[in-house]
C-alpha cells in the first residue's frame, strides 16, 4: 500500500527535514507518528502528497510513484487532513467546502450532491452543510475537514496533529470517528494517549529520522520515548 525507501528531503535554505526515512504500511494499517516539533512529521506528509520533492529516495502509494507525472492520481488516493482546519475550509459554507474536491475533478453537480450528501450523513453533520466554517466550533471544523477528505474516497488518510485546538469532548468524538474508518491511516500527533488508543503501530521521529518503529503494545516495554520527551 505505502512504501517509502531512503527518503531525504531538503528545503531551499539547505535544511534537511527528512533524512533517509524508510517504512512501509499495509492496506488498512493504523499507524501513529510521534515526535517533537521539527521532528519531520509534517514534512513526511507533504512529501507523501507531492508538495515536497524528494532529494533522494522514493515514495510509492498503491504501487504508484509520488512524482510530478502522477500527482493527480496520488491526490485521489491520499487524503491529507491539515493541522489547522482554517487552512482547509475556505468556501462560503460547509457543503461547498466538501464539494470542492469532486467539483475540481470534474464530477457533475448531481454526482457531487450524491457524494457530499453521503459523507455528511456518514459523519452525522448534515445540519452543518449550510453554515460557514467561521461559525463552527473547533470540533465541528475538524469533522468538516475529515468530510472534505473522505468525499474523495481515498485509500490512505493522513492526519496532521488532528486534536490540536480540540477540547476533551471533541477529542473523544474524533477518536470515535477514527475507529470507523477502513482506510490505511497515519496519524501525526503529540497526543501519546490518542496514539495508543487508536493505532496498532507507532513510529517515533527525531530530527528527521525514524528512531522507533514497532507495535503499540511494545512501546512502553522498549521505552524509545526516553530521549524524545514521550514519557
Amino acid at each position: 500500500m505505502i512504501k517509502i525507501e531512503n527518503l531525504t528531503v531538503k528545503y531551499e535554505d539547505g535544511t534537511t527535514p527528512l533524512k533517509d526515512v524508510s517504512f512501509s504500511a499495509a492496506a488498512g494499517e493504523r499507524i501513529a507518528i510521534l515526535g517533537d516539533n521539527g521532528a519531520g512529521k509534517t514534512s513526511l506528509f507533504m512529501a507523501m502528497v507531492g508538495i515536497l520533492k524528494a532529494e533522494t529516495g522514493t515514495i510509492k502509494i498503491t504501487d504508484v510513484p509520488v512524482d510530478k507525472e502522477n500527482l493527480l492520481t496520488i491526490r485521489r488516493r491520499v487524503g491529507l487532513v491539515f493541522q489547522n482546519p482554517d487552512d482547509q475550509l475556505f468556501m462560503p459554507n460547509i457543503y461547498d467546502d466538501i464539494a470542492f474536491g469532486p467539483r475540481n475533478y470534474g464530477h457533475s453537480e448531481e454526482e457531487v450532491n450524491e457524494k457530499v450528501t453521503a459523507v455528511l450523513e456518514e459523519l452525522e453533520i448534515s445540519h452543518l452543510k449550510d453554515r460557514s466554517s467561521l461559525k463552527l466550533s473547533g470540533g465541528e471544523k475538524r469533522i468538516a475537514t475529515i468530510a472534505a477528505v473522505l468525499v474523495m474516497r481515498p485509500k490512505v488518510l493522513l492526519f496532521d496533529e488532528p486534536t490540536a485546538f480540540l477540547d476533551n469532548k471533541s477529542k473523544k468524538r474524533f477518536a470515535e470517528i477514527l475507529e470507523t474508518l477502513p482506510q490505511t491511516r497515519i496519524l501525526a500527533t503529540h497526543d501519546l494517549e490518542l496514539a495508543k488508543k487508536t493505532s496498532d503501530r507507532i513510529i517515533i521521529m527525531d530530527k528527521g529520522r525514524i528512531i522507533y518503529d514497532g507495535p503499540t503494545c511494545k512501546l512502553d516495554d522498549e521505552n524509545p520515548q526516553q530521549d524524545t520527551g514521550y514519557r
